[in-house]
């Protein structure tokens, strides 16, 4: 299923799925047991039963009387994509490709640097991250992004004042969902929920202060980055 939270012309917010073009909702409610998925983060909570359950509505709501039923259905043209999860818990970024951490390293002191001074060094930089980084870690490290800056397709990234340079890095995202664990019914795990391209915006040339003291800020939490 390709899942989906989107906005109808009326305003209203609906959670549901992309299937054929169209935007099916899961969330508006026709009978009780509809009412199981008010938005994405039920779906999650619910999971792994949640799945079925929005495989079987979506089945019922395309093979309704006449082709797809019209009550839940919009096409992609008439409904504005948010992000599938617009209010995550939380935002880890974890640097895992060597390539771009040894790229992104080279071009922060490129534009951090004055002229051929940043050329040179983000060059030797650069190269020596690439080959230290393809050793692998057992660890990936990471940094907490802004989960109030996450914004959907087609949406505009601001531009802070401060920075002329952003870098616009697309990534892999991973959400994740709770499974049910152990005897308890209290007890839970974490579990992939799902995959999306994700794309993080970098205000390079204020970034580097910031990787010997606070670590990423400024140069990465801004409005819909």
């Amino acid at each position: 299923m390709k899942l989906v939270t989107f906005e109808t012309r009326d305003g209203s917010v609906e959670f549901g799925a992309v299937v054929e073009g169209r935007a099916v909702s899961l969330s508006s409610v026709g009978t009780p047991e509809d009412s199981a998925f008010p938005d994405i983060h039920a779906y999650l909570r619910g999971m792994p039963a949640s799945v079925a359950t929005a495989e079987d509505l979506l089945a019922t709501r395309e093979n309704a009387a006449g082709g797809a039923d019209q009550t839940f259905t919009w096409d992609l043209s008439e409904v504005r994509l948010l992000s599938p999860l617009p209010r995550p818990a939380a935002l880890l970024d974890c640097g895992m490709s060597p390539r771009h951490l040894a790229n992104s390293s080279a071009t922060l002191l490129r534009r951090s640097l004055p002229g051929p001074l940043g050329i040179v060094v983000g060059g030797i930089v650069g190269g020596l991250g690439r080959r230290v980084m393809g050793r692998g870690s057992p660890r990936p490290r990471y940094y907490k992004g802004n989960h109030n800056a996450v914004i959907g397709d087609g949406g505009t990234v601001g531009w802070p004042s401060y920075t002329a340079y952003l870098d616009i890095e697309p990534e892999l995202a991973f959400v994740t969902g709770t499974l049910p664990c152990g005897a308890s019914e209290d007890a839970a795990a974490s579990a992939i929920a799902g995959y999306l391209v994700f794309n993080d915006a970098s205000a390079r040339d204020v970034q580097l202060p910031e990787m010997f003291f606070t670590g990423p800020a400024s140069s990465k939490d801004f409005d819909d980055s």
